[in-house]
């Protein structure tokens, strides 16, 4: 009986080699139906042994293990040959290690034949062999696993990049809408300035020429006012990406020589900090100057003074612009002209406001447009 114990052990030891290699090798399993038939066939000559008297021979019992060793041999060995030609270099450490199984177990085969039996011994080296083997499983597995991970990383590194084109060719498609948009509209705005503002004046020129009433100092007066519109609109549009300082300066050089060449002295005055502050759009630098260039026309028709000053400064987070006269001052109180609601209109569009008072020392007219600093954030 201790003897065909012996004859299993051996028999499950080399069974279970076989179906590890035969399903760790690609292109298997192959020989399970082999393995049940052959195991079977030595599983009952081993207790058929045990029920005998004297148990199994001993020519018997070395052929026995010969025979399970030799076969079992056999198809470790081609299922490490049929793996190598499927996979090639990568199976070349696994079948290094598979192919100590046939080295050790026949070389102890032929020493067993003359001082033991092979049953005695072969458990350790089952034991050495699954362990390897499963060592070698557990390297693999990661390495498959790893293989997967850096596909899946390849795959979501360019899904990633896809998404970003298509996500750069979206925000450039956004932004060119939005450069033709802002065209469109500083059309629509030229279009209205425009319409409402030349065509009415040339339009109310036009009609006094044809009844009859136009006197030439109406007439060139009208005319003053359509070229003093035309050219706020190319100034304002010329302002664009400049700095207010910049179109200020532009402003500067329009009214200077106008208001020197009546013999009146001009006073200019900017805060330096003026310089620092982000742009404004066009649309905003059109109504200041309209401002501005009110205020500059009303002084010359009806202040008759003798000096027009004009200070730009910063003061608590706001632009603060000044025009003042030293002449006669406004006779009507509580009664706006249409210039003052002009201005008032105008400066009201671009979130500002227009305050007029008497001058220095209650002499003349002060008008003062003041704008909120975060004006210019906007327009940025």
């Amino acid at each position: 009986i201790y003897g065909a114990a012996g004859q299993m052990t051996l028999l499950a030891t080399f069974a279970g080699l076989v179906a590890l290699a035969d399903r760790w090798f690609p292109g298997g399993p192959r020989y399970d139906r082999a393995l049940v038939t052959c195991s079977a066939i030595f599983a009952f000559i081993n207790l058929a042994a045990a029920i005998t008297t004297d148990g199994m021979p001993l020519a018997i019992r070395n052929l026995n293990e010969l025979l399970v060793v030799l076969f079992a041999n056999i198809a470790i060995l081609s299922c490490v040959v049929r793996g190598v030609r499927v996979e090639g270099r990568a199976l070349i450490p696994d079948a290094a290690v598979v192919m100590l199984i046939p080295a050790i177990s026949i070389s102890d085969l032929i020493g067993s034949l003359q001082i033991s039996p092979l049953s005695l011994n072969i458990a350790p080296l089952g034991i050495l062999a699954l362990a390897v083997l499963l060592l070698l499983g557990i390297v693999r597995r990661a390495r498959m696993l790893s293989r997967r991970l850096e596909h899946a990383n390849a795959l979501l590194d360019a899904r990633i990049a896809s998404k970003e084109a298509e996500l750069e060719a979206t925000a450039a498609l956004l932004r060119q809408r939005e450069a033709e948009a802002a065209v469109q509209g500083e059309r629509s705005r030229i279009m209205r300035d425009l319409h409402d503002g030349l065509g009415s004046q040339l339009m109310s020129i036009m009609l006094s020429a044809r009844v009859g009433i136009a006197e030439p100092a109406v007439v060139a007066e009208g005319l003053q006012s359509v070229i003093d519109e035309m050219r706020l609109m190319v100034d304002s549009m010329d302002s664009v990406g400049e700095s207010l300082s910049a179109a200020l300066a532009t402003f500067k050089a329009r009214v200077q020589p106008r208001i020197e060449t009546t013999g009146i002295a001009f006073d200019w005055q900017e805060d330096p900090a003026i310089a620092t502050l982000s742009d404004f759009g066009p649309r905003d630098v059109l109504q200041i100057f309209r401002v501005l260039q009110e205020a500059v026309t009303n002084a010359l028709k009806h202040a008759e003074c003798s000096r027009i000053a004009v200070n730009a400064v910063v003061s608590d987070g706001r632009l603060v612009l000044q025009i003042e006269d030293d002449g006669k001052g406004i006779t009507t109180r509580g009664q706006a002209g249409r210039g003052l609601t002009n201005m008032r209109l105008r400066a009201a569009s671009v979130q500002g406001e227009v305050m007029v008072e008497p001058g220095t020392n209650g002499t003349g007219t002060r008008i003062t447009l003041t704008l909120p600093l975060r004006l210019a954030q906007a327009a940025e």
